[in-house]
């Protein structure tokens, strides 16, 4: 451990760590790692329904990714009638679901829908992408990808029908 001698008082600093100065604070320079979940341009507000909905935060161009994440995948679920959980395979019926991370289970159907999910069964990722335009504010819309079929969603399947 080296010491250093300021002034009247002695100050010891741990070997082989990079270390910057700034100010009166001493920042420490840690390996950058990427991150399993992004959901930094999003956020979860009340939505016009009286439930929550994902909300862009920033200006988001068509073609951009809007969040990554990761799923966690269920046992003793039964996803036709909770509306909560993610449709977790190509398979119909589908007898395989998952919890999503970050901001994605708020994500809310509609007509207009502006992103859309990509799943990757294998990794037990997801990443969502706009497909168009999205304005800071604007509510964050995609197509559920079992809306035509599960029990859950037989009041919204009418609505959103063409998709």
């Amino acid at each position: 451990m080296k010491t250093l001698s300021i002034g009247r008082r002695l100050l010891h600093a741990p070997p082989a760590r990079a270390s910057l100065a700034l100010g009166s604070r001493l920042l420490h320079a840690t390996p950058a790692r990427a991150s399993l979940v992004d959901c930094s341009r999003v956020e979860v507000k009340p939505d016009a329904h009286g439930g929550a909905g994902a909300y862009a935060t920033v200006n988001i161009a068509a073609g951009d990714i809007v969040e990554t994440g990761i799923v966690r995948v269920l046992t003793d679920v039964e996803g036709n009638v909770n509306p909560y959980v993610f449709t977790w395979s190509d398979e119909r019926p589908n007898k395989v679901w998952a919890a999503g991370s970050g901001c994605a289970m708020f994500y809310n159907t509609g007509n207009n829908p502006n992103t859309h999910m990509e799943r990757d069964f294998d990794n037990n990722s997801f990443s969502i992408t706009a497909t168009k335009d999205i304005k800071a504010g604007e509510e964050l819309l995609h197509v559920y990808k079992s809306l035509q079929w599960r029990k859950c969603f037989a009041d919204l399947s009418a609505p959103v029908s063409g998709y």
